[in-house]
C-alpha cells in the first residue's frame, strides 16, 4: 500500500497516491489534490537562521559603543543578509513533492495560510531588527517595540489558527513522508488504501484456472474382438 501507520504517524510513500480523504478534516466529498514540496530531513535554512541569530547577538554586543547611525545600519543589513541566506539555504535543500488530498474548504484555508505566512516571516524579521538594534544602542524602547511585534505575531497566528491550516509533518525522507493527523482520519485513509489494494489484487487474479492438459486426453476405447 502507499500509506501505513507507524508510531502514530500516517506514513505515505513519495510518488504514491493517498486516498481521497481530507488530511485536515477527514471529509471525503469535494476533495482535490494539492501539490506540496517538503525539504528532506532538516532544512539548511533552519541552521542558517540559528547561526544568524548567534552572529547577530555577538555583533550587537560589539556595536554597543559605536555611533548609533552606524550601529543601526549594520544591524539592519545583518538581518537582511541572514534572511536572504536562510531563504536560499532553505530552497536548495533537497525536496520531495507530495499530492495531498484536501477538501475544497481546507484547500482554501491552506492557500490563505500561505499568503499570511509571508507577512509573518516579515514581522519576525522586523522583530529581530528591532531587538538587535535596541541591544546594540542600549535603547529599551526599540527592544520593547520588538517584543510587541513578536507578541502580536503570536497572537495573530493563534487567533487565525495558522498552524491548523497545514498538514503537520513528523518526518521527511526521500521515499516516505510522515504526517501528524488525527487517529480517526489516519485510520480512514489506511482502510481505504487497504480496500483499494485488495480490489487491485482481486482484479489481477485470473478468472479461472486453465484446464489440466491431462483431462483433455480421452480414455482409450476398448478394441472389439
Amino acid at each position: 500500500m502507499d500509506v501505513r501507520l507507524h508510531d502514530g504517524l500516517l506514513c505515505a510513500k513519495v510518488g504514491g497516491r493517498i486516498p481521497k480523504v481530507c488530511l485536515l478534516c477527514g471529509a471525503t466529498k469535494d476533495v482535490v489534490r494539492r501539490t506540496q514540496e517538503y525539504p528532506i530531513g532538516a532544512s539548511y535554512g533552519t541552521g542558517a537562521g540559528a547561526v544568524g541569530g548567534v552572529v547577530g547577538a555577538l555583533t550587537a554586543q560589539s556595536l554597543r559603543h559605536v555611533d548609533r547611525t552606524v550601529a543601526v545600519g549594520v544591524m539592519v543589513g545583518l538581518v537582511a543578509v541572514v534572511s536572504v541566506v536562510a531563504f536560499v539555504a532553505h530552497r536548495i535543500t533537497p525536496r520531495v513533492a507530495m499530492e495531498l488530498p484536501l477538501c475544497t474548504s481546507c484547500d482554501g484555508r491552506w492557500a490563505e495560510g500561505e499568503a499570511r505566512r509571508v507577512w509573518i516571516f516579515a514581522a519576525i524579521g522586523l522583530f529581530l531588527a528591532l531587538v538587535l538594534t535596541g541591544f546594540a544602542l542600549d535603547a529599551m524602547a526599540l527592544m520593547v517595540a520588538g517584543l510587541a511585534v513578536i507578541l502580536g505575531v503570536v497572537g495573530f497566528a493563534k487567533v487565525t489558527d495558522q498552524a491548523q491550516r497545514f498538514a503537520q509533518i513528523g518526518f521527511v525522507q526521500k521515499d516516505e513522508v510522515g504526517f501528524r493527523v488525527s487517529p480517526e482520519i489516519a485510520a480512514k485513509i489506511v482502510e481505504r488504501a487497504k480496500r483499494r489494494a485488495d480490489q487491485a489484487a482481486k482484479d489481477e487474479e485470473p478468472e479461472g484456472a486453465p484446464p489440466d492438459d491431462a483431462s483433455k486426453i480421452e480414455a482409450p476405447k476398448d478394441e472389439g474382438s
